[in-house]
């Protein structure tokens, strides 16, 4: 796996109509608008956000794993506008040939094909960029609009583990479930490298 060189210079991924580049601190406010809205975070391990400084602390969390290579961290734009609908990242970085994904996205761009072609550039830029032989994925097992686009995007779930994921608002453990796709699985259309 050839992280080194993305953890100096961060790499941006396009495709027809979105770029997926690096968080920035003045992301914060977009950040705050879709985060505080529960229906976007109900599945993920923080509650909403009830101040947009609570979203620049995120961002400067996010920040500083990139600069310790725990992390890459893309912000999901539309090409020719620079505010953040969502972001997608990989992280935990296992012997050399797996990493985590995750992602979110603001409610008013569900169900348009956008986390479709978001994740479709992660998972080229994971096998063909980095190396990677697997990416996995927890999913929280009521957020079925996200089982749908693993299972979409061709990912396996591999099974349910019981209170596997820690909720910080709840102060308790959720069960989620775990999902995997493999580099021999992958089929990455016209985004591939050649």
């Amino acid at each position: 796996m050839d992280t080194a060189k993305y953890f100096q210079e961060f790499p941006v991924l396009e495709s027809k109509r979105l770029v997926l580049r690096g968080i920035k601190s003045e992301d914060g406010k977009d950040l705050y608008k879709y985060y505080s809205d529960e229906e976007v975070t109900q599945y993920m391990n923080i509650n909403s956000l009830d101040r947009e400084e609570e979203a620049r602390k995120l961002i400067e969390k996010m920040q500083g794993r990139y600069e310790k290579e725990e992390i890459l961290p893309w912000g999901i734009t539309f090409k020719g506008e620079d505010r953040l609908i969502g972001t997608c990242y990989l992280s935990d970085f296992s012997m050399g040939s797996m990493a985590t994904l995750s992602y979110d996205l603001s409610k008013r761009h569900w169900n348009v094909g956008i986390m479709t072609e978001s994740l479709k550039l992660i998972a080229s830029f994971a096998f063909y960029q980095l190396g990677l032989h697997r990416i996995q994925s927890f999913v929280h097992p009521e957020n079925i609009a996200s089982i749908e686009l693993l299972e979409k995007l061709d990912f396996t779930n591999e099974g349910y583990l019981r209170q596997y994921q820690y909720h910080y608002g709840e102060k308790d453990f959720r069960n989620v479930f775990i999902f995997s796709l493999l580099k021999k699985d992958f089929e990455c259309e016209s985004i591939c490298p050649a």
